[in-house]
């Protein structure tokens, strides 16, 4: 797909390890309070069954430059195998989709231009060709009937 791509990495370690060794990195990043904080663009107040709820809301959805890894730890023969795809974020998405959008109607625009264009410069060389084509034939034939008007004299 033009928004991600497969992802496969082969590990040694048994399926337990590998998927505490990932959790353990995204811990890293992602429990931060100053990182969380950063990332934080407001709140949301929004209605659960009968309570309301009041939550921060996170940047990282609108983050343009971020991927992400959506991905499963899968046992194998010789330890675990990290199956998945590398997603780009959602506003990544939007605004090539735009850019892809915008990039193929400014091309239709230019053929629509550039079809009239085209034809104009075939009927043009076309009809250079056929005006210097008559031009020649009347020349010609009035030089021949010159010389057949003088050679008969």
């Amino acid at each position: 797909m033009l928004f991600s791509r497969p992802f496969i990495l082969e590990s040694t370690l048994k399926v337990g390890v590998a998927r505490a060794r990932m959790g353990m990195r995204s811990a890293d990043a992602l429990d931060l309070a100053a990182f969380r904080e950063r990332q934080r663009i407001g709140w949301r107040l929004s209605k659960l069954d009968e309570s309301f709820v009041f939550q921060p809301e996170y940047g990282e959805r609108f983050d343009v430059d971020g991927a992400r890894l959506v991905a499963l730890v899968e046992p194998t023969q010789t330890g675990s195998r990290i199956r998945g795809r590398i997603v780009l974020s959602l506003m990544t998405r939007i605004v090539l989709s735009l850019w892809i959008l915008s990039a193929a109607a400014t091309m239709l625009i230019a053929l629509d231009v550039a079809a009239p264009m085209f034809a104009a410069a075939v009927l043009l060389a076309w009809y250079r060709l056929r005006s210097t084509e008559r031009q020649v034939q009347s020349q010609l034939r009035h030089a021949l009937e010159e010389k057949d008007s003088r050679v008969a004299a």
